[in-house]
Formats: structure tokens, C-alpha cells, sequence
């Protein structure tokens, strides 16, 4: 859903007669609290990566934040479209878009959670 906040004339009363709010100021503020991570089906709960073998991989569902810690992280690659970037054996919160793929390699499992946005 497209968030376009356009500013709506400052003529425009930003309520009715009977107290409600404006068409034109409701779509606004709407748009503002879309863009800033409030609107339907963003954020959501924080969600536990299971590790089984390595490497080990995660696509992203959604934007958001990919964390590993513990374990012994041999490398850590990003993958987003065609390209692939080693990231190295850091421990650090990995900002990821939706379909991003994070593939890990370990000789002892981390933990890995993702953190929507």
C-alpha cells in the first residue's frame, strides 16, 4: 500500500460539524503513521531462527533486523538479488529487506532471531 503523505491545505478544517475528522487530514495522518512503521502488517513479533546444520540459511520475510550471537560463526553472507556479500565472522544486528537471504556457517550453533520492522 502506497503512503504518500500530501500535506492537505491548511484552509482545509481539520474537523466537521459533528467533531469528526477531515477526509483529506484523516488520509494524512494515516499516510505519516504508515511511513513511519505503524501501518497493517509491519512490525510483529520477534521470531527465533532455528540452526540445524551449517551453513545454515534465513530469507527475510519482511524488513527488519537479523541477530546472531553465541555459538562459533565461521562466515556470515548476505544475499540480496544477485549479489552476495561476505559479511565476515562478526557478531552485530544485520539490518535485512524482505527476501534478503542470510546464510551462516558455524562449528558450533548461534543464536540467530529476527526482528521485524
Amino acid at each position: 500500500m502506497a503512503s504518500t503523505a500530501v500535506t492537505p491545505p491548511l484552509s482545509t478544517p481539520v474537523a466537521d460539524q459533528a467533531g469528526r475528522m477531515t477526509a483529506p487530514w484523516y488520509q494524512f495522518i494515516t499516510a505519516l503513521w504508515n511511513r513511519s512503521g505503524g501501518g497493517p502488517g509491519r512490525g510483529g513479533a520477534v521470531k527465533v531462527v532455528p540452526v540445524t546444520t551449517s551453513p545454515t540459511a534465513f530469507t527475510a520475510p519482511q524488513d527488519g533486523t537479523v541477530v546472531v550471537a553465541g555459538g562459533g560463526v565461521i562466515s556470515i553472507t548476505l544475499t540480496r538479488g544477485a549479489a552476495a556479500v561476505k559479511i565476515g565472522q562478526f557478531y552485530a544486528p544485520l539490518p535485512v529487506l524482505s527476501g534478503d537471504k542470510v546464510e551462516i556457517a558455524f562449528v558450533a550453533a548461534p543464536a540467530v532471531t529476527f526482528i521485524p520492522m
